[in-house]
């Protein structure tokens, strides 16, 4: 739909009110940022963007992967692989999945800093935790990233209320 104080030459907003008033949106080939509530915007200048989570929102500009606030400042710069567009590229928990140059995938904090190391195929956040896969084996990581269970274990299943893990075994 379109915010009705935002003129409307080729430009739509997506959004989702669950998420926040932030809502990104597209013109001319480009992405920005619109505040619903105070009409505020960050002007579109970006290939692509990820919706705004704990006030941080990732976004590609010149094919490069930065992290901004919701006045458009940039707070993360670092040097980190291509994220596929698909990929739900946001803060959770404090932290976010960021694939590295090696095309690996870690946490990232607040600041930027690796908090897992990017050595993962992959990182799926799962009822508050963090499971991760290497090849064909998973591990669990807390929600403050304490190692549960190491990764040797071919399925893990986070569940509400359980946590199902198999063993090379067969013991589940």
């Amino acid at each position: 739909w379109i915010y009705p104080n935002i003129p409307q030459d080729d430009k739509y907003i997506e959004f989702n009110e669950e998420v926040n008033s932030i809502a990104p949106f597209h013109q001319n080939d480009k992405w920005g940022y619109t505040n619903l509530q105070t009409g505020e915007s960050i002007p579109a200048q970006f290939d692509h963007v990820w919706p705004f989570a704990e006030g941080i929102a990732a976004v590609i500009k010149e094919k490069r992967l930065i992290f901004i606030n919701s006045t458009g400042e940039v707070l993360i710069n670092k040097e980190f692989g291509r994220m596929p567009e698909e990929t739900d590229c946001k803060f959770t928990n404090g932290y976010c999945i960021v694939n590295s140059i090696e095309g690996l995938t870690g946490l990232i904090d607040k600041q930027g800093n690796w908090a897992l190391q990017p050595i993962y195929d992959d990182i799926y956040h799962e009822n508050g935790l963090w499971k991760v896969r290497i090849h064909d084996l998973y591990g669990l990581f807390s929600a403050k990233l304490d190692t549960m269970f190491t990764v040797k274990h071919p399925r893990i299943n986070v569940e509400e209320e359980a946590i199902e893990v198999s063993y090379s075994n067969h013991i589940v």
